[in-house]
């Protein structure tokens, strides 16, 4: 009888952590120089300014994902810190541009008045050399294959622009998809509560 409900509740805890097992975390730290993008909006009223963005995505087997993210514009001398939502598409391309290079790019957006009069666009791009990665397979692994080192990101709204720099990125032990920590903490829950149940049992058994 104990085996009957031990079945379906392991099932169900299964089906719970295999819902969540697409999505992944990565996250960049960077500036907006002095100079930069000229604000009509409630977010940066003066520059430099340090930023870290992080995004959500599902790993791919197409080297292109959606993703959602927020930049989170650290707080300075004279302003505190902000929050603003972005999303947009990660590309990886493996053994492309004219000498083959791999390259991971990202482009998104942020909506019009935090960071400019109209939409922002942004890109960034690491190009690596072409051994890099061995396929357009977008996840954790060639991620961190790719990003290591700065890059420029440029950013536009309307007519103005400014140009960022991401100074870093994460370890690449600290880019673990999330299915790993949630499939690990439910099989953890599972045995203490497997561990429970037996002690429960042998205490009701004396």
């Amino acid at each position: 009888m104990l085996l009957k409900r031990i079945l379906p509740a392991a099932a169900l805890s299964f089906a719970l952590c295999v819902s969540t097992t697409h999505a992944a975390v990565v996250s960049f730290m960077g500036t907006i120089p002095a100079g930069g993008l000229q604000v009509a909006g409630p977010v940066l009223n003066s520059l430099p300014r340090d930023f870290v963005v992080s995004y959500t995505y599902t790993p791919s087997a197409t080297g292109l994902s959606t993703v959602t993210g927020d930049f989170t514009f650290l707080a300075n001398s004279s302003d505190p810190q902000v929050t603003v939502a972005t999303s947009g598409e990660f590309a990886l391309a493996n053994n492309a541009g004219t000498s083959g290079e791999d390259i991971f790019s990202v482009d998104g957006t942020i909506a019009a008045g935090l960071l400019g009069p109209t939409i922002t666009r942004y890109t960034f791009a690491f190009v690596k050399p072409t051994n890099t990665v061995g396929s357009d397979d977008l996840n954790p692994l060639t991620l961190s294959k790719m990003i290591a080192g700065p890059t420029s990101m440029n950013f536009k709204s309307g007519p103005l622009r400014a140009m960022g720099v991401i100074r870093g990125a994460p370890e690449p032990n600290t880019m673990i998809a999330l299915s790993g920590l949630v499939i690990g903490g439910c099989g953890i829950g599972y045995r203490r509560r497997q561990r429970s149940k037996a002690k429960a049992t042998t205490e009701a058994e004396k």
